[in-house]
């Protein structure tokens, strides 16, 4: 299982990336099945956990959340992209009633955490 992961590619980003993906993922006898299906690009690889990210989490949380944090200047803290989910949440249920959001950002951090540094967006 190594070798079919690092025949793939040999970036740290790519190993960091692939190895989070494999950690998250919970059947032991599909992991072969699962390492063949990563793609070989980091561009790809990325794609492909946000559309894993979009089926735990919903498509347009991961996408919002991704989208926050990719606009950042600087990078935000929990607490304020919470406050802007929120605000949008506040906003939408006002037009259609009941929640935008199944899922919350401390439950996707822990998907997305080995990406950010310091505020800092990695990807």
């Amino acid at each position: 299982q190594m070798e079919l992961l690092l025949s793939k590619s040999s970036s740290p980003l790519f190993l960091i990336a692939s190895c989070e993906a494999l950690r998250k993922f919970g059947i032991f006898e599909k992991v072969s099945e699962y390492i063949s299906s990563i793609p070989n690009k980091i561009t790809d690889l990325f794609s492909f956990l946000i559309d894993e990210w979009s089926v735990e989490y919903g498509k347009e949380f991961t996408e919002d959340v991704c989208g926050l944090i990719g606009i950042s200047k600087d990078g935000l803290l929990e607490n304020q992209i919470n406050d802007l989910l929120r605000f949008k949440e506040e906003r939408v249920q006002g037009e259609q009633g009941g929640f935008l959001y199944d899922s919350s950002f401390s439950r996707i951090y822990d998907s997305i955490s080995s990406f950010l540094a310091a505020g800092v967006v990695v990807i």
